[in-house]
Formats: structure tokens, sequence, C-alpha cells
């Protein structure tokens, strides 16, 4: 029967859809003391304080017996005895589900939300906590008076309030601070001396931009504070009210959006230029926030880059959230203009999606982009777009956002955007341009040579930068003349600039601005610029510097360099003319050389255990020698050799691209790169079938397989592992056949096919073992173990867990080695060994601790969190849960995002949290149902059975485990149907069935007797105690 107890309004009780009365108000406000206290004791003396006000009558004991008798009467017909009142000595209690109230319904939502919102999850946190502001429908207890009622009322409407605050604080970090401003500004006015409430608002107007308005609000509450209280504002609104006066970037930005600080914010805008003059009209339009989208168009060499850049990093304050500048290639000559699906990928990516939370399909993808972009207040800059259809997709559908667009030709088919047409630079802001970068003063010699230069930007930048080397501006106009007549109609002054700045530079530094103009790349680093160059490092240091005091190359970074489109197109016309294809093919071989030697010595380094190609070894890179050098160098060559792998597999050296994409592809998957990595391995793998290469294809399907499991596509995952193991066995390659094997056994185990993937496991450790592979031998040992352990096979799952263990030790396998403590825990704490689970997951912890890699540190936050869980240490448990679920968030590990939601919901669960425990075990197995887990979906409907049995809603819980059965049974799970057995056993006692629960005891007892498990013991002493009590 459904039933509906009404106290956050007016009084109210509903059964079946249908309000009944409740009598008089003594009766009602009896029955509204005992749904405080719903399903708990209320002592007499208790109720009749309550009810009558420390005031009560003569004959208030038989006035109360005579209230209960006919809320009796009136509940009986209402409910036909579902709801009821009991007498205990000297007490009452209303026997109904605590749901059944509003009030609680309230306390249950405002506990999960605070809950879930520890655990990064802002936007569930915020549903909820709207979810139980619905249930208020006017004042509390509506209809009753008196001075403790109205007490109570007082302390339920703090209650809603606090909720609200939280919830606001929430929308906040959410950044739906322009939606709140109206009901914060009602709220003060509701409540004027709220801090809390004015320091939201002072926010949530900073956030829009309405810094004078938030200090306003400051300005009154200190004077209202001041006339009522005599005391000045608290130390939190006074710190948000300084950083207002201070335009504190961090205050304007989301929450939701902020990086840590060591990161900052998403900002990949090139450097602004410091001699930037003149377009004062263009910027104040792009300032000026009349459009989201602004198109800025013109023939090349104008500055619309230049422009956009400046416009662009002018905005970023009142954009706070991220500065976003993406290159189109729509015209670039060293790479093809990127597809709307290639621009939204990076564009997801910079501003922190994880790789395997993005979809593959462009509409998909522009869906989630429109989603992120949504709340967030960023400057986006689109440069070199071809037309409307590339750029369409990446508009964000908010006006929180400003997109800035260059284009050659004008975009008419984006009608909402406002266009801006650049015309050469006017001749006075020429003139200021050229007398700055050239250090000279202004006189007619210097207007005829802007003239010659077409009064373009970049045409007056290179030949200011020759009289600043020391020539004279006659002798620039006189080359200017010379030059001029032999150029085409229509790139006159761009070509007779850049020929003028190239003819300046001696013949080793032309030929070397031509060599480093082929770089596949958008940017380059000092190294790849000497191979490609064939210089030294210190030769090529001072070349580099000399091509940017030219003008010709631009620093993007401290460390990385790139050209101007204009300039790389015309130095690789100078190189086709002046080298020829040998040439240029010898500089870019270098290049891949390069890469391919470093990447090789940086994939051996932080993977020393994996099956690569082999290469012949060159000299030793000393950034190289550490990890941590390993790592550093990665992050700041991976895109390029990405580029260099894709341009060379399109090229003659498909072999040398293929061997480097697949060589940069782990440590692109463990820094949580999955999309590129996904991008080298496809590339590797499109190049071995090409080739007919056969290790290449097994060794790229097999990754391939590896990376779709990690995403949870376990069908994908499969498919490549199939196809890698029937080549393997066409071409006798028992390596690669036991690989292929090993990565289907996991996948298996991930569904919860533990037969089949014992099997796959077993029958690749005879390959391994007959080719003396002990790496492998170790890894299928492992899995081996994992499976056993799934399958109740502890012995023999400790048993190969320690096998592995030991061989990891002697080849020096420390990632492989703490993987196995860690299973081993597992193994040992299901076995009751406790004291020696929590020394194998102490020693897992220690070597995780010393291993780089975004991924292992949230392995090592997890195994703390469950090491602090056994230990009892639950609100440590809790935090380190936490810091792991934040990293599988960020690489989209979802997976591990199931079982650490159910360790937090489990840990809840030890803590008598009951209502905090489900909302995570609700999460974790909404996460498995997706990606088809049964074992963290069994484990989620256990968590939330359990709770459900300990609230006593015995119902629900049995038919949480009655689910839970039939998936354990279908991947013969023994001990989590044994557990769901003695679950079953335990609500149907509690619902006065003992032969039930016998029945179900006694599977779960033959069952943990047959596993060796120490619950065996609890459960027959729970069966004896049964049969003595029937005795």
């Amino acid at each position: 029967m459904d039933v509906a107890v009404k106290l956050l309004g007016p009084i109210g009780f509903w059964a079946d859809g249908r309000r009944h009365g409740l009598g008089s108000l003594k009766e009602q406000a009896a029955l509204v003391i005992l749904a405080l206290e719903a399903d708990r004791s209320v002592h007499l003396e208790t109720l009749i304080t309550r009810i009558w006000d420390d005031h009560p009558p003569a004959h208030a004991r038989s006035n109360l017996l005579s209230y209960i008798s006919r809320l009796r009467r009136r509940l009986r017909h209402a409910t036909h005895g579902h709801v009821h009142i009991v007498s205990v000595p000297d007490a009452y209690r209303l026997v109904l589900d605590p749901e059944s109230v509003d009030l609680h319904r309230f306390r249950r939502l405002r506990r999960q939300a605070d809950a879930i919102a520890q655990s990064g999850e802002a936007e569930h946190a915020v549903t909820l906590r709207r979810e139980a502001e619905d249930l208020w429908s006017g004042d509390a207890l509506g209809g009753l008076s008196g001075d403790w009622m109205q007490r109570v009322r007082a302390g339920l409407e703090a209650e809603r309030r606090s909720l609200t605050l939280d919830r606001i604080d929430g929308e906040l970090q959410l950044g739906h601070h322009g939606r709140l401003i109206g009901e914060l500004r009602q709220l003060a006015a509701q409540h004027p001396l709220d801090e809390r409430i004015a320091a939201q608002l002072m926010t949530a107007l900073y956030r829009c931009d309405q810094q004078a308005e938030a200090l306003q609000v400051y300005r009154e509450l200190r004077a209202l504070l001041v006339e009522t209280l005599g005391a000045e504002p608290a130390a939190r609104v006074q710190e948000v009210h300084q950083r207002i006066l201070d335009r504190d970037l961090d205050l304007a930005i989301t929450p939701r959006y902020r990086n840590n600080r060591s990161q900052g914010q998403p900002c990949t805008l090139p450097a602004d230029l410091g001699d930037f003059i003149g377009r004062t009209g263009e910027l104040n339009a792009l300032d000026s926030g009349h459009h989201t989208t602004q198109v800025i168009t013109g023939m090349p060499g104008l500055g619309k880059t230049t422009l956009a850049i400046r416009a662009a990093h002018r905005l970023a304050r009142r954009f706070p959230d991220a500065q976003l500048f993406l290159g189109l290639a729509a015209h670039d000559p060293g790479r093809a203009p990127l597809s709307p699906s290639q621009a939204l990928n990076t564009l997801l990516r910079t501003i922190g999606v994880p790789a395997a939370k993005i979809p593959s399909a462009l509409s998909d993808r522009a869906v989630l982009w429109r989603a992120e972009m949504a709340n967030r207040r960023a400057v986006i800059v689109l440069d070199d777009a071809a037309d409307e259809e590339q750029i369409r997709p990446l508009l964000p559908a908010t006006d929180a956002c400003r997109v800035l667009i260059t284009a050659r030709r004008n975009l008419s088919g984006l009608p909402a955007a406002e266009h801006i047409a650049l015309d050469v630079l006017p001749m006075k802001d020429a003139i200021s341009l050229f007398a700055q970068i050239a250090r000279c003063g202004n006189d007619d010699t210097v207007e005829e040579a802007i003239r010659l230069c077409g009064q373009l930007p970049l045409a007056i930048r290179l030949a200011a930068s020759r009289v600043r080397s020391g020539e004279t501006v006659d002798e620039l106009i006189e080359e200017y003349s010379v030059e001029s007549s032999s150029l085409r109609a229509g790139s006159d002054e761009m070509r007779a600039a850049f020929d003028l700045s190239y003819q300046e530079l001696s013949s080793i530094h032309q030929e070397v601005a031509r060599r480093l103009s082929w770089h596949p790349g958008e940017h380059l680093t000092e190294n790849a610029a000497a191979s490609l160059a064939g210089l030294s490092s210190i030769e090529i240091r001072a070349t580099l510097a000399t091509l940017i005091e030219h003008h010709l190359l631009e620093g993007s970074t401290d460390t990385t360099y790139r050209f101007h489109t204009l300039v790389r197109l015309y130095l690789r016309e100078c190189s086709k003319n002046e080298d020829g294809p040998l040439m240029i093919r010898r500089a870019l071989k270098r290049l891949l050389n390069y890469y391919l030697n470093s990447a090789n010595q940086v994939d051996r380094l932080l993977h020393p255990h994996r099956r690569r190609p082999s290469l012949a070894s060159r000299e030793k890179m000393p950034c190289v020698e550490s990890r941590s050098s390993a790592h550093a160098w990665f992050e700041s060559e991976w895109s390029s050799m990405l580029a260099v792998a894709q341009y060379s597999t399109n090229h003659e050296w498909h072999e040398e691209g293929a061997n480097l994409a697949y060589l940069i592809s782990k440590t692109l998957e463990e820094s949580g790169f999955w999309e590129e990595a996904l991008t080298a391995l496809e590339v590797a793998f499109r190049s071995a079938q090409e080739t007919g290469d056969q290790p290449g294809i097994i060794r790229a399907a097999l990754d391939l397989s590896f990376l779709k499991f990690l995403g949870g596509d376990d069908d994908s995952a499969l498919k490549y592992a199939d196809q890698a193991l029937t080549i393997a066995r066409q071409c006798a390659d028992n390596h690669g056949s036991a690989d292929a094997l090993d990565r289907m056994g996991i996948v298996h185990w991930s569904r919860g096919r533990y037969r089949a993937a014992l099997a796959h496991c077993q029958e690749a450790i005879h390959l391994y073992r007959e080719i003396r592979d002990r790496t492998g031998e170790a890894t299928a040992l492992n899995h081996i173990g994992i499976a056993c352990w799934h399958l109740g096979r502890y012995d023999e799952a400790a048993s190969n867990i320690q096998s592995a263990l030991a061989i990891y030790r002697d080849t020096q396998n420390d990632r492989g080695a703490a993987m196995a403590l860690n299973n081993l825990g597992d193994v040992q704490q299901s076995r009751g060994y406790h004291r020696d689970a929590l020394g194998s997951y102490q020693q897992s912890l220690a070597i995780f601790d010393n291993i780089l890699g975004r991924h292992n540190r949230a392995i090592l936050s997890n195994n703390i969190g469950n090491v602090f869980r056994y230990k009892g240490n639950y609100r440590e448990a809790l935090d380190s849960y936490r810091a792991a679920l934040a990293i599988y968030r960020r690489t989209g590990d979802r997976r591990d995002m199931a079982d650490t939601y159910n360790g937090i919901g489990i840990t809840f669960f030890l803590m008598d949290r009951y209502s905090e425990a489900p909302i995570h075990h609700e999460k974790a197995y909404d996460i498995a149902t997706d990606i088809k887990n049964p074992y963290e979906r069994t484990r989620a409907l256990i968590g939330m059975a359990n709770t459900c049995k300990e609230m006593g809603n015995y119902s629900r819980a049995l038919q949480k485990f009655d689910e839970a059965l039939l998936i354990a049974r279908g991947m013969s799970d023994l001990y989590q149907e044994a557990k769901i057995h003695s679950g079953i056993a335990d609500v149907t006692l509690r619902i006065e069935n003992g032969e039930t629960a016998k029945i179900h005891w006694r599977q779960a007892l033959d069952i943990f007797q047959n596993l060796n498990v120490p619950e065996a013991l609890e459960v027959e002493m729970r069966l004896q105690a049964l049969d003595d009590l029937a005795s």
C-alpha cells in the first residue's frame, strides 16, 4: 500500500492516493510526534510534554490514550492495518516505513547528496537536493501551534535553507551563476543578515561580470550588520569582497572547470605579440560582446591570426574557464585540414574529457561538446577555417562562450556570426609598427618602404627586422623595387618580404630554414630541428635564434617553435627549387630515425618487458636516462612523433612509421591519451596490413584489443584478439598465439565468463612455457589465479598468483609484482587471512608508489582505500577511494570506477550510513550494466540488498538478492552465490520465515565449506541457533 505522511507543509495523511482526516489538532499533534520518530518508540511523558508544552491538563495521560485510540481507528480504516500504532512499556511506536514520511525522505536525500558530492558527482548532488526541496509545500507542520511545534518548525526551516544553500553552492560549482542571481536576490531579501547568502550572491554577480553590483551587495550587508549587531562581516565574506576588489581570476573561474594550480586552466593560446599595433576598431568590435561568434576574414598576411590571438588574450578575464586555440589547417602545407570530428576530439581532450568518454560519431561528439560547454565561460579561437561545414559542429550552443574564427573567405553560411573583414594596415599604424620593430624614426622613405610591403603586417615585420639588423631604409627600398619586378601579381608584397629576409640569411641558415619547413608536425623542438638540419645542439640553437630574429620562425613556448603557414609555404617552395627531392628525403629520414631511436629508448625504459619490433641500437639519448626525464621528453614530443608516423606510413617508410606509432602507443595509453593511442595503433595496424607485416599486425591488434578492453568495449577487444590469434597460428607464431589467448582470457573474465577465461589462459601458459617466455608465463599465471579466485578455487588461485609473483620478482618486473600482490591480497581476504591480505596490499602499495603514471596512482589510491577499510579506518578509506575515482573519471576507466564506487558503498555500509551506501552502489550498477561487467554489477546488487535489509525494506532487499543470484550463477561465482544465499536467509528470518531461511543458509554453508572460508563457521552458528530455538 502506498502511504504518505506530509510534514513539510500542511499536515496530511495519504493512502493509495487518497487523503484521510486525522481528527482534532491534538490527535494530529500526536501523529506528527510519532511520525517524526517513525518506527521508533516515543515515551508517554515525551508525548504529553510536546503536545501540551509543559502545561499538561490534570488528565493528560487519559486524554492521550483517547487520542491514540482514535488515531488507531483512523489508521486501520485508511490502511487496513498496514500502518498502525503499537504499545510498548510506557511508550508508543508508529509502525510504518520511514520513507513514507516526507521529512525522512528529505533527510535521506540530503545525506545522499552530501556523500555523492564528496565523491565528485556535483550534478547528481544538485539533482538530489532539488528533489529534496520539492518535497516542501509550505511552512513545516502547517496547521499546528505551540512552543514545541514552533521550535521544531524553526529547526526544519533551518534545515531547508541549509540544503538550499548547499544546492546553490553546487550550482555555482557547475557554472549556473547566471540563473541563480534572481533566486539569490530573493533569498537575500528574506534573510538580509545571512552572510552565506550574501557571499553566494556576490560570487554569482562577479562571475556574470557584474563587479559593481557584487560590491554593492557587500556594502549593504556590512551597513546592516554594523547597524543591527554592531559587527563586521565574517572573515569568509570579507575574503570574497577583497578578491572581487582584486579582480581575482581564481574566484571568477567556475569551480567545476578549475584545474589544479600546477596545471592551470586549459589555455592553448599562443603568446600575444608584445609589439602589436593598430586594429583598434576591429579589436573594439571583437571586445564588444554583441555576438558570440565572430569571423575575421581577409587575404593571407593581413594578421588575422595575430588579431584573433590578441583579442582572445584581452577577453581571457571575462572567459576564465578556458582559452582555447585550434588550428584547423585549411591552408597548412604540412598537414591535411582537420575534419570536424578530429577537431572536436582535440577540443574535448583539451578541456579534460577522458578519451573513453568521447564517442566516435561526429554527431555524438558535437552533442557532448555542446553539453560540456553549456556553462563554461570560454574563448575559443578557430584558426584558418576552410568552410562552414568544418565550423558548424564546433560551435557551442550557449552565449557563455565566445568563438573567434579566422578564414580567407567569407563564411556567409554562419548567419548568426558577426563578420569582420580585414584590410591592409592604415598607413599611420603601419608606420608605428615599422618604427617600433626597426627602432628608427619616421620619414618619407619609411612610408615608401611600407607601400612596397603592401601595408601587410607580416611583410612589414620582415622588412623592419632587416632595418633593425643594420640595413638602411633606402637600401631596403632599392632591393624591394628590384625584387618586386619579377614577382607574380597578387602576392608581390609578401614574396618580396620573404625573399629579402631569406636572402639576408647566410647560406647555412637558409638551408636549415628550408629543411625545418618540412617537419610534418605543427611544432618542433630543438632536438628535432637538429636532426632535420643535420646539426649539433649548439649549432641548431644559434640558427633558431637567427630565424626568430628575422621573423621567419616563432617561439611558441620556451622549448618549441613553429612556422607561420605562409612562411612554411614559402620555404618549402624554396626547398623544392634549391634542394630537390633527395635532400628533402634525407632530412626527413634523419628526423624519422631520431624519433624512432628516442621512442625506442623511452619505451624500453618505461616498459622493459613489452614485446616490440627489433630495432638496431643507436646513440644513447641523454634526455631519456631516467623514468621522469623520459616522461618529460615524451610529453613534449608525442604529438610530433604521431604526425611523423602518419606522414611516414603515407609515403615510403611504411615499416618505420608503423614501428614509431607502435612504440609511442603504450605511453600514450598509460598517460590517459587513449584516443591518440588508438590513432597510433590504427596507423601501425593499417600499415602492417598494407605491407603484409604479420608480426606487426599481431602486435598492433593485441594492443588495440587491450585498449578496447580498457574502454569497456569487450566485443571489439575480442575481435582484435581473435584476429591476432588467427594470423599467429597461420604463421606458427607461438608468442603471438599465447598473447592473443591470454588477452581473450582477460576479456572473458571481464564478462564474467570465468571458465572460458581460465581455459584461454591455461592454453596460453602452455605456449609461453614452450617458448620460455617467463614474463608471459607470469602474466598468464596471474590471470589464471584471478579466474580461479572467482570460481572459488582459492588454493589454486593463491598458488598460481604466488608463482607469478616469484617470476615477476626474478625478472625485476615491478608493475607485474605489484598487480600480483594486489590480487593475492584479494584471495587472502576471501579466505579470511586478513593479516596476510593487509601485508600483500601494503607491499603492492610500496611498489606502486615508485611507479610513475596517472593510472598507477589511481591503483595506488584504490589499494590504500582497501587497506584502510580492512583496518576500520573508514574516513581515510573514503578519502583514498575518492582520490582514485577522480583519476579514473579523468582517464575514462569505467571498469575501475565501478569497482571504486562499490568500495565506497561498502565503506558507508560498514559505517552504518545506510542512506549514503546505496547511492554509490547504484552508480556502480549503472556503469557495470553499461559496460557489461557482471561481477561489479553483482557486487552493487549485494550492496544495495544489504542496505535495504538493514533499513527494514525486506521486499526490495529480496528483489535485489534474487537479481544478483541469477547473475552470480551465470558467472559460476560460488562465493558471491553463497553470500547471496546467506543474505536471503537473513531477510527471510526477519520476516518470520525460519524454515525458508534454513534452506538458504544450508545452501550457503555447503558452498562456504567447499571453499574453506571462515564464513562457513558463521553460517553454522546461525543454523544451530535456529535449531536450538525450534527445540
